[in-house]
């Protein structure tokens, strides 16, 4: 499994775990997968791009309402703060 996949894990369990959503511990990890790889490669846009679609996919496959409004609440962060600049 590779960074990108383990990240959206991680932010599924943030997003069901005792029926919290905490969008700032979700956020801290996706800070965590972009640190390692402005590291490995400069940059992290791509893998923004990735984890976005990745998290689309997610998002497209819950049927839970609060962990809908969940994930495009923390689509909606990303693509304000990583792709718009």
């Amino acid at each position: 499994m590779d960074e990108i996949e383990q990240c959206v894990r991680d932010i599924m369990v943030i997003a069901s775990a005792f029926g919290g959503h905490d969008l700032a511990e979700a956020r801290r990890r996706i800070e965590i997968l972009f640190s390692d790889a402005d590291k490995q490669t400069g940059g992290h846009f791509a893998p923004a791009q990735r984890l976005r679609d990745q998290l689309r996919l997610a998002l497209n496959s819950t049927s839970g309402p609060a962990t809908k409004q969940f994930l495009s609440d923390l689509i909606a962060w990303l693509e304000r703060d990583h792709f718009e600049r």
